[in-house]
Parts: C-alpha cells; sequence; structure tokens
C-alpha cells in the first residue's frame, strides 16, 4: 500500500490519484535492474584498450631500447669470456687483470705494470706510445670491427705492482674514425 505524499493518505491498491487530493501517486518504484552485459562489455573494453597501450608502448620502447640492450648483453658476454683467461701475461712486464663493462658502452681492460719503475719511467711517453697503438689497434683489426660498428668506446686502465694507479687511457669512437685506413700494426 502506498501514501499520498502530500497528505499522507493510505491509497487504495492500483490507485494513480489519492482519494483525498486528487494528488497524483508516485508509480510504483521497482528495483532497478543491473545490466550485467553491459558491465561486462564495458570492463572488458576498457581492458582491451589498456592491454592495447601496454602492447604499443613496449614494442616502441623495445625497438628504441633493443640495439643498446643487445650491445650490452654482447659488451658482458664478451667481459665474461675474456675474464675467464684472467689474470693473462700478456708479455713479461703486463697483466691482463679482467675487463669490466662501463655505462655508456665502454669497455675497461684493467692492466698491471708489474715491473715499471715510475723513478726511471717516461710515465707520459709510455702512455702517449700506448694510445698509438691502441687506437690504431682498434681502428685497423678486424677482430674489432663489431665495436667499431657499435662505437664502443675503450678504456685502459693501468697501475703498478703495488696497485698504484699509474695512468688511463681512453680511445673514444671519433678517435678511431679518424684515419680508418691505417694498416694493422702489434702493440710493441
Amino acid at each position: 500500500m502506498e501514501k499520498c505524499n502530500k497528505c499522507g493518505t493510505t491509497a487504495t491498491e492500483n490507485a494513480k490519484f489519492c482519494t483525498n487530493c486528487g494528488h497524483r501517486l508516485s508509480a510504483t518504484e521497482t528495483t532497478p535492474q543491473i545490466d550485467y552485459k553491459k558491465i561486462l562489455i564495458s570492463i572488458v573494453g576498457i581492458a582491451a584498450i589498456m592491454l592495447a597501450i601496454f602492447f604499443i608502448q613496449r614494442v616502441i620502447l623495445h625497438k628504441a631500447m633493443s640495439k643498446s640492450m643487445v650491445l650490452n648483453v654482447a659488451l658482458v658476454e664478451t667481459a665474461k669470456e675474456v675474464n675467464k683467461t684472467c689474470p693473462f701475461m700478456i708479455d713479461q712486464e703486463t697483466r691482463l687483470d679482467n675487463l669490466i663493462v662501463l655505462p655508456n658502452n665502454i669497455l675497461q681492460y684493467n692492466y698491471t705494470l708489474l715491473t715499471i719503475n715510475e723513478e726511471t719511467t717516461d710515465l707520459e711517453e709510455l702512455k702517449n706510445n700506448l694510445q698509438k697503438n691502441l687506437t690504431n689497434h682498434i681502428r685497423t683489426n678486424p677482430d674489432m670491427q663489431f665495436y667499431r660498428d657499435h662505437e664502443v668506446s675503450f678504456n685502459y686502465y693501468y697501475r703498478d705492482a703495488a696497485m698504484n694507479h699509474l695512468f688511463t687511457i681512453s680511445i673514444t669512437p671519433k678517435m678511431y674514425k679518424r684515419n680508418a685506413k691505417k694498416e694493422y700494426t702489434t702493440v710493441s
């Protein structure tokens, strides 16, 4: 049974107007039906849009980062392989201690000069000679082609037998791309 909102009189069943004041009675309230199908379609649609955005971003980022990531993996693998043989005697005076990968595509070779005497050795001259030979090696050695193609930089860190830093030689792509037609010579 329904009461009139205006005068409060109880209305008869199925009456559309109040018998006391003539006011229109409100329609019988029915519980609204929840359209689960529309809700499900909306949820699926939103999820599909979010997945599409996610995959588009992944594809775009993958293309941008894949070259960098592939190079980094290759550099790390190179370092792992070289480090399996370290420490390695290059000659009677020079030991390769390890190879590490630094940010920005830099390979760093860490060497110890076992018999160096800082008092009798001109370190600046030694550094300059090594830099020329190393740059030429990177520039011309066919085994270095991958690194040249990917513009890898190289650091050569030298220390003495007491583990004191002597000098570091840095060779960038700009340095080894100059005069790239020189012939390969070994480091002496």
